[in-house]
């Protein structure tokens, strides 16, 4: 895997359906619906092991804040910081990511 944008999409959505049954290749409207909404009701512990398995994959550091401002919320969310996080190899994302409730 080259890790360019197509490949980190493919990725994420392969990690989600096998480790939590959600379709975000099928059901691409839920990318913008937050973990915690009543339609995807993610549970904390699942999200820590897929943030444990996306930095792992991927050889980077997401930096904490990102997950403590809610920014680690949605699939568009994840796929920018993990966009941003290998494009700058640094602790430091710089794009902006949108929050959604």
């Amino acid at each position: 895997m080259k890790n360019n944008k197509e490949d980190i999409e493919i990725y994420l959505e392969n990690l989600f359906l096998e480790n939590l049954n959600i379709n975000f290749k099928e059901n691409s409207e839920l990318k913008k619906t937050h973990f915690f909404s009543y339609k995807l009701n993610i549970p904390i512990r699942e999200l820590l092991i897929i943030f444990d398995l996306i930095q792992t994959k991927f050889n980077i550091n997401i930096p904490e804040e990102y997950v403590v401002s809610g920014k680690f919320s949605t699939f568009e969310n994840v796929y920018s910081i993990v966009e941003n996080c290998r494009l700058n190899n640094t602790n430091n994302v710089s794009s902006p990511i949108v929050t959604t409730n």
